[in-house]
């Protein structure tokens, strides 16, 4: 059978219908690719107090009691993985939290390192979690790069001094850290918003890609009744990536190249870049207390007092302790946790430690026999 020849009209038709086709398939590779430059803002879930995940989980959205233990006083670590920016200049991206809501009440105070640890045996009874912002991101990836990262200001008539004496102490994890890039700059661009709805603050960092992914992280501080009163703090927050842009060099400015030309398709309105962490007002879902219940002067001999001095110290302290049944077991740790000095079986009588660098300790001081204990918050200048 011979074919039917077709028409011109049905020719017309089914090149509409192919270049139809063909567009839409563009589109949506356009609109991929366009998606695969969007950033991800993810933080860390470190599981339930009592079934905690090691390794940790980079997740996007929330961190709430029943996937995490986080407590007032912690510090959640933080990754944005941003894949779509030029390997040529210099790019930047925009970081926000909450400082205040609620009626003026302190959600987070500043950045630190992703790894800054809390003091996480004390109170939750087992070792602070692994954290590793590349993980399952591929690779193998160059060794990080460190910056150091700006301390918090006041803001609002709220004095932040405690908050300043808390990152003074850090000694070296005061830093935001970079994979496959360079840190140029991070820069505080000031608060926005009003204490009795929602203050936020913003900072500017600007990085240039060797490779990609671009991986940044940095670690972010919730606020603590400690350095704030009891029930000034809201044991909840919000951080977002608000924008990615091409930033202006002063070398860009020396060539004559427009401003214009160098905001790239980068920008985006944070949709969807936002993470969220609520620690239920800092009570741990578990038998444990959080940071600002365990410092107290409660003795553990009745009616006997423990004495440390002078509080703050210039580098000596002084511990009296009452005689008991079986002695103290004492632990002093920074507030990384980490160990700095550890005495066992004291029997009591007067205890010193010396040579100790600037800085805020906690020590604990436990009764062998009962268990009960007291853990004193120090401050060396």
């Amino acid at each position: 059978m011979t074919p039917t020849p077709l028409s011109l009209r049905s020719l017309t038709e089914m090149l509409w219908r192919s270049l139809l086709l063909l567009g839409l398939g563009l589109l949506l590779l356009g609109t991929d690719r366009a998606q695969n430059k969007r950033p991800v803002l993810e933080q860390v879930s470190n599981g339930p107090a009592d079934a905690p995940l090691n390794p940790v989980r980079w997740v996007r959205g929330a961190c709430i009691p029943n996937n995490s233990h986080y407590l007032e006083g912690h510090y959640i670590p933080y990754r944005a993985v941003i894949p779509g920016v030029p390997l040529t200049g210099r790019s930047s991206i925009d970081i926000v939290f909450t400082v205040l809501q609620n009626g003026g009440l302190v959600s987070s105070d500043f950045f630190t390192s992703y790894n800054a640890g809390i003091p996480h045996e004390q109170v939750f009874g087992h070792p602070a979690e692994f954290i590793d912002p590349v993980s399952g991101l591929g690779g193998p990836f160059p060794p990080k790069t460190n910056v150091p990262v700006p301390p918090p200001t006041n803001a609002f008539g709220y004095d932040f001094a405690g908050a300043f004496e808390r990152f003074t102490a850090l000694f070296g994890q005061q830093l935001m850290s970079i994979w496959n890039g360079t840190i140029h700059s991070i820069e505080f661009q000031g608060y926005t918003g009003q204490p009795q709805s929602r203050v936020t603050a913003r900072y500017n960092v600007t990085f240039s890609a060797d490779r990609l992914p671009v991986i940044i992280a940095w670690g972010g501080h919730i606020a603590d009744p400690v350095d704030y009163g009891e029930g000034a703090t809201a044991g909840k927050g919000k951080t977002e990536l608000l924008r990615l842009a091409r930033a202006v060099s002063e070398e860009d400015i020396l060539t004559g190249a427009a401003v214009a030309a160098l905001e790239e398709e980068l920008s985006f309105d944070g949709g969807g870049m936002s993470c969220t962490f609520s620690v239920d007002g800092g009570k741990p879902i578990n038998p444990t207390r959080t940071i600002k219940d365990i410092i107290t002067t409660e003795s553990p001999a009745a009616g006997a007092a423990i004495r440390v001095y002078p509080n703050p110290s210039r580098g000596s302290l002084t511990v009296d302790l009452p005689r008991t049944e079986g002695g103290y077991h004492l632990h002093l740790s920074d507030l990384s946790g980490r160990t700095v000095r550890r005495w066992s079986g004291v029997q009591g009588g007067q205890l010193k430690a010396n040579a100790l660098k600037p800085g805020i300790y906690l020590l604990e001081i436990k009764q062998a026999r009962t268990g009960k204990r007291v853990v004193e918050k120090l401050t060396v200048h």
